[in-house]
C-alpha cells in the first residue's frame, strides 16, 4: 500500500501479508538551478467528473447508503487525518445506529469505497483550483469522458488549459515551474510521486498535509 493507514486497515481486517511502499522517484532526478522558471503555478492532473459520480449513486444505492457515502466524503475532505475507508465505516455505523435499514453484509465495500475515492479525488482537485483567484495556473490534464476541466472551470480566467502530457514531459515542466499544485486527499499517511518529483525539480510543492 502507498498509505501507511491502508496497511493498518488491512491488518485490522485480518490480513498479515501487507507491505507499506509509498511512491518514490528516481534518486538521480536533478535540475539546473540556473534554468528559467517560466510557469508560475502548474497542476498536472486529469479531470474527474465528481458531480457525475455522485449523481450516479442515487441510481445504484439506497438513500441511507448515499447519505453514508456523502458523510464519508465530507469527513475525509474536512480533516487531514481520517482515511476515506475509516470515514465510511464511521458514517455507515451512524446510519445503522439510526436504524436506516442498511445491512452491511449486503454492501459491496470494494465498489463503494472506489466510488468514494474517485469522488474525493475529483472534488479536491476542483476545490484546489477553484480556490486560486489571481495567480495564473497552467493546468495539464485529460478530460473525463464528456466532461473536461474547461467545463468545470470555464469561469476561471486565471487558468490556462493544456492537453495532458506524458510523465517525462511532466518532469520537464516541473523543472520550469515555480509552484506545483498537488491534490492527494486519499493518501493520509504516505507519499505520492508528484510531491517528490516536484521537490526534486526545484519547485515549491503545495499539497495536502501529510506526516
Amino acid at each position: 500500500c502507498a498509505d501507511q493507514s491502508s496497511v493498518e486497515f488491512f491488518q485490522g481486517a485480518g490480513f498479515s501479508n501487507v507491505l507499506f511502499m509509498p511512491h518514490a522517484i528516481d534518486s538521480h532526478l536533478t535540475y539546473d538551478p540556473n534554468s528559467s522558471r517560466d510557469y508560475d503555478v502548474v497542476m498536472l492532473a486529469s479531470c474527474i467528473d465528481f458531480e457525475g459520480i455522485r449523481a450516479g449513486w442515487k441510481q445504484k444505492y439506497s438513500s441511507a447508503l448515499c447519505q453514508a457515502m456523502d458523510e464519508a466524503a465530507e469527513i475525509t475532505l474536512s480533516d487531514q487525518v481520517t482515511p476515506y475507508y475509516q470515514a465510511f465505516v464511521q458514517a455507515l455505523n451512524h446510519q445503522v445506529t439510526k436504524q436506516s435499514g442498511i445491512d452491511p453484509q449486503t454492501i459491496d465495500f470494494v465498489e463503494v469505497l472506489d466510488e468514494i475515492e474517485m469522488y474525493i479525488r475529483g472534488k479536491d482537485r476542483f476545490e484546489l483550483l477553484n480556490a486560486i483567484k489571481d495567480a495564473k495556473v497552467d493546468l495539464f490534464g485529460s478530460a473525463d469522458g464528456s466532461t473536461s476541466w474547461l467545463s468545470y472551470l470555464k469561469n476561471k480566467k486565471n487558468i490556462v488549459f493544456h492537453d495532458p502530457v506524458p510523465f517525462e514531459q511532466a518532469l520537464a515542466i516541473m523543472k520550469h515551474s515555480k509552484i506545483v499544485l498537488n491534490s492527494c486527499p486519499w493518501i493520509k499517511n504516505g507519499g505520492h510521486e508528484r510531491i517528490f518529483a516536484g521537490i526534486a525539480s526545484g519547485a515549491l510543492v503545495i499539497t495536502n498535509e501529510n506526516p
